[in-house]
């Protein structure tokens, strides 16, 4: 049976679940495994350094990361909501494994909360016209990523830079839009096949190159707010 797909839409929140990149082991083996345990049964969360528990707390500074939503929900005043943040960490930190964080027991496992709300999470989405990119914007944020301009994307060669931005757009073009692959085979002026070809490469670097992964990722991401923007 295939997967069902992700729900995206404005506003919504997500419960992100950090994963192996490309669905590699993210442990080696059982010993790898229960060092990590340890590590968890040892740390605090304040000072466990892949937390953003410390960013909640005003005590770090992470970029990308917007903490007012979530602090807003204990209390509009900002040293109360860090008090009663800390603690509602430290009391539910003691719960354990919890069902409904991986979609057991729930009408449909991509959304966690009351069946009404699952409902209405369903109802939003299916409301929502199906957007995707097209090659145009697959383009801007490769350029703009890359730091490159068309003309050098296209230009022929085979530099590193240029042609991974080549496989990047490629790639988009096949996974996140309904533009045949053709169509950007003839504003680049390649062949088809080279383009295939590109992805297949850029496929297998994602399973062993952190940094290939990240910018597919970030391709993924850019696209996507590129489409809610529109």
């Amino acid at each position: 049976m295939a997967r069902k797909p992700r729900i995206h839409y404005p506003r919504a929140l997500y419960h992100v679940i950090l994963r192996g990149n490309a669905r590699q082991d993210v442990f080696s083996d059982e010993k790898d495994r229960y060092r990590f345990y340890l590590l968890m049964q040892d740390a605090t969360p304040e000072a466990y350094p892949w937390s953003s528990h410390r960013a909640y707390l005003g005590n770090e500074l992470i970029p990308w990361l917007n903490t007012d939503y979530i602090l807003s929900q204990f209390s509009a005043t900002l040293s109360n909501a860090r008090r009663q943040f800390v603690e509602f960490v430290a009391e539910r930190s003691k719960d354990g494994h919890q069902d409904e964080f991986y979609g057991i027991g729930s009408m449909d496992n991509r959304v966690m909360g009351e069946d009404l709300f699952v409902e209405n999470v369903l109802e939003e989405t299916e409301s929502i016209p199906v957007q995707k990119p097209g090659i145009e914007e697959v383009l801007q944020v490769v350029m703009r990523i890359y730091d490159l301009q068309e003309e050098e994307i296209a230009a022929p060669g085979q530099k590193r830079l240029q042609s991974e931005a080549r496989s990047m757009a490629a790639w988009a073009v096949q996974e996140l839009t309904d533009e045949p692959l053709t169509k950007l085979a003839d504003r680049l002026g390649r062949d088809p096949s080279s383009l295939s070809a590109a992805i297949r490469r850029l496929e297998l670097r994602r399973k062993s190159e952190l940094e290939c992964e990240e910018k597919v990722a970030r391709i993924r991401h850019d696209l996507q707010v590129t489409v809610f923007q529109a």
